[in-house]
């Protein structure tokens, strides 16, 4: 009996943790490698960092309100997605849970896997590293029959400690993974 349920255990964990080609499509989209500069270095941490994904999920729990918009040009207002209260919860414990979870990219990449955030701003040569982009992206998590994927990221760059971060819904438009919904955003 205790076999059966070590097995179970291993099975439900090996769900929160595992990676499946879809999540690393989803990171790849995130990432656009084509949209980056040819001239830019780019890396990426394998785990997200935990202090600026805890400010964003402790942003999006304390949200009372179930409905999120997306605007064009800030003024705009284009598409609307209503979360239910099971959805929200679904989400919450599910990118809590992924906090571990690291990226084991399988496709060829010219990505650099990054030890941490110090990589972007190495010392030794400034100039060297003012083209150098930091990218951490973290685990995907469905909703509605996987039509729907909520990520965080945050894109680093400029050989300093300030970007942009961001806990959106994604949707496969085009064949292509695409923020549709901010849920918390910022810049730094």
């Amino acid at each position: 009996m205790k076999y059966a349920v070590y097995i179970l255990f291993m099975v439900l964990s090996q769900n929160v943790q595992s990676q499946t080609p879809n999540t690393e499509v989803i990171f790849f989209d995130i990432v656009d490698l084509a949209s980056c500069n040819k001239n830019s270095e780019i890396g990426y941490l394998k785990k997200v960092h935990l202090g600026m994904f805890s400010y964003d999920l402790k942003n999006f729990e304390s949200h009372k309100s179930l409905t999120y918009r997306m605007f064009q040009r800030s003024t705009r207002f284009i598409d609307s997605i209503a979360l239910t209260p099971k959805e929200k919860k679904y989400l919450l414990t599910e990118l809590k849970a992924s906090k571990d979870f690291e990226w084991n990219l399988t496709k060829k990449t010219t990505l650099k896997i990054a030890d941490n955030s110090r990589w972007l701003t190495n010392r030794d040569s400034s100039k060297k590293h003012r083209n150098r982009r930091l990218k951490i992206v973290s685990k995907p998590i469905f909703i509605r029959n996987n039509t729907i994927a909520c990520v965080y990221s945050t894109d680093l760059c400029c050989g300093k400690i300030n970007g942009h971060t961001s806990l959106s819904l994604y949707k496969r438009i085009n064949n292509k993974w695409t923020e549709w919904i901010a849920i918390c955003q910022g810049d730094f």
